[in-house]
């Protein structure tokens, strides 16, 4: 069994390397690391018990399947799928936190999923309607009011419930309130928010695993490209490239979107320092 500190740092370690990567390098996680990652977590997996490794595994094929689809779809990057399957065979079973009680034995990788999703959820409109220059001015639509609305009226009925019937803290009433909020302001300002995620290039500069913004472009436009594609849609493969690079025409692509491993990498912090953030709501 690997010591507990030692585990630590080496899950810390790997998360922060994809950061840096998914940051500083154009969110381009490279090959070698993906999978290095995945076979430093494999073999660390295998120093578990029989019936943890078969957990683990089990986990991370699950994990590995569902990004899978997802990145097909065209909704995620690959090194995103590679990093939470090492992240979920290095810590199969959330450990007692650091820093907060003993909770119950769920998946390490749903600790770190649901704390960076909150983080996801908080800085994506602090960074694009605040700090990003693209997503200033942003002008309010009387439909995104409405849906706005009826996010943050859905989360302030889920905390009532949940204050009614649970013993809530203050964390768990910060988390769900902010949570609340910074849904409502995204759906608020979603259209400049997402301007501001894109670059609009040639399609002979689209690069293989690039995504399309499909939901920015015109139905004339995406129809003008499958006429000449086929298999248009928001990955972006090789045989897409070979298609549609000589075209004139521009496409949106999403080049300043928020790398996804900075807050997995604040997420696995959170999780070994505190746990599972949804027990402080419930």
């Amino acid at each position: 069994m690997i010591p507990q500190l030692i585990l630590y740092l080496t899950t810390i370690s790997i998360a922060l390397l994809y950061a840096v990567f998914d940051t500083f390098n154009n969110r381009n996680i490279p090959n070698k690391l993906a999978y290095a990652s995945v076979i430093v977590a494999f073999a660390v997996t295998l120093t578990y018990q029989l019936q943890t490794i078969e957990y683990s595994i089990a986990i991370a094929a699950f994990i590995g399947a569902a990004i899978y689809l997802l990145y097909k779809a065209g909704y995620i990057g690959a090194g995103d799928g590679f990093e939470m399957a090492a992240l979920s065979m290095l810590i199969p079973i959330q450990p007692n936190p650091i820093m907060g009680p003993p909770q119950l034995s769920t998946p390490f990788i749903l600790s770190v999923f649901i704390a960076s999703g909150v983080l996801t959820i908080i800085g994506v409109p602090v960074y694009y309607l605040l700090v990003h220059r693209k997503g200033r001015n942003a002008k309010i639509d009387i439909n995104n009011v409405i849906k706005a609305a009826g996010v943050f009226i859905a989360y302030a009925a889920f905390f009532a419930f949940v204050y009614e019937y649970f013993n809530i803290g203050i964390i768990g009433a910060a988390i769900i309130l902010l949570t609340g909020a910074f849904s409502a302001i995204t759906i608020l300002y979603n259209e400049k928010i997402s301007y501001a995620m894109v670059n609009m290039v040639y399609p002979s500069m689209l690069e293989e695993g690039d995504i399309i913004a499909t939901n920015m472009m015109s139905k004339r436009d995406i129809e003008y490209f499958k006429r000449k594609a086929g298999n248009f849609g928001r990955l972006v493969d090789e045989k897409l490239i070979k298609k549609i690079s000589s075209l004139k025409k521009k496409v949106p692509v999403y080049r300043l979107s928020v790398p996804l491993s900075l807050p997995i990498f604040f997420g696995v912090i959170i999780a070994l320092l505190f746990g599972n953030i949804f027990f402080y709501i419930i």
